[in-house]
């Protein structure tokens, strides 16, 4: 990282809604899975490149299940 996330509770609660997100079993939970990452990446983009990078990586990767499982 390249230092202080002065944001942290609202990286944590975009964290808290890929994880409920990710526990989901119905047909949308790809979806939105793909929604919260992307918020994520959108909240971090300024503080930690990083994580941004991380959470558009896990967007294309529901984006590849949800086309892999219509």
């Amino acid at each position: 990282m390249t230092g202080k996330i002065t944001n942290a509770p609202e990286l944590l609660s975009r964290l808290r809604e890929v994880n409920r997100c990710m526990e989901l079993s119905s047909p949308s939970a790809v979806d939105e899975v793909r929604t919260a990452c992307r918020a994520l990446a959108h909240t971090t983009e300024a503080e930690s490149p990083e994580i941004a990078a991380a959470g558009l990586d896990l967007a294309k990767a529901a984006e590849g299940v949800r086309l892999r499982h219509p």
